[in-house]
């Protein structure tokens, strides 16, 4: 019986097959890359986009301390870059967050909207968990695990995140992507309980188109 690719890859994903492993499966539904786009109501909004951003406080910068009384200033500077834009919504702040020592372990359906997650810890984003408490930096030259491609240790840390936001109903009918700036490294994405996309990537932008999966709100 014939098969979508859609319906093949959740079936895969879902029946315990390794997906990070296969090596003719390196993303699903993931948007081509390309230059950073913005999207401005006016020629006079978007110059005074550029100019606010590009402006530099160096008395802040030379003063910063990197701990984690610093990590809501680091929040509200990735939020910054997408303030008072059209038609854009900053995602970063505290997401909820399990780390499992394998994606064998990962908590069942945690991707579901009811799943109930009040007991896992919460991580900012954008982070890395290691500097959070999580797991071990690794502070090396070398290869970190043995090399047997492509074929990865059982043990192999995985993070589940999970995050509530708003889509306003005015933006309906419109083109709606979800924008990854950067993930380390094989990764799914879930919205409202869909499998939306799957990337082998690091640390490089990742879009996917949402609008079918999306519910919107009044508020």
């Amino acid at each position: 019986m014939a098969s979508s690719l859609p319906d093949l890859f959740v079936f895969l994903l879902e029946n315990g097959h390794h997906v990070w492993e296969d090596q003719s499966l390196i993303k699903w539904r993931k948007r081509d890359a390309h230059v950073p786009l913005r999207c401005h109501d006016s020629i006079e909004g978007s110059l005074k986009y550029w100019y606010e951003r590009n402006k530099v406080n160096f008395l802040v910068s030379n003063s910063a301390v990197w701990d984690d009384d610093a990590v809501p200033g680091a929040l509200d500077s990735a939020a910054l870059w997408v303030k008072d834009l059209p038609f854009v919504k900053s995602l970063s702040g505290y997401w909820k967050f399990f780390l499992a020592s394998s994606p064998r372990n990962v908590p069942v359906n945690f991707y579901d909207t009811a799943f109930q997650d009040s007991e896992w810890e919460t991580l900012p984003v954008p982070s890395n968990w290691q500097m959070h408490g999580f797991d071990r930096p690794i502070y090396t030259n070398v290869y970190p695990f043995p090399l047997d491609p492509p074929f990865v240790p059982v043990d192999n840390p995985t993070g589940c995140y999970r995050t509530y936001f708003h889509i306003p109903k005015e933006w309906k009918g419109r083109r709606i992507l979800l924008h990854f700036e950067a993930v380390d490294s094989a990764f799914c994405a879930w919205l409202n309980g869909v499998l939306m996309g799957y990337r082998v990537i690091h640390n490089l932008g990742l879009k996917w188109l949402q609008r079918d999966f999306l519910h919107f709100v009044d508020e």
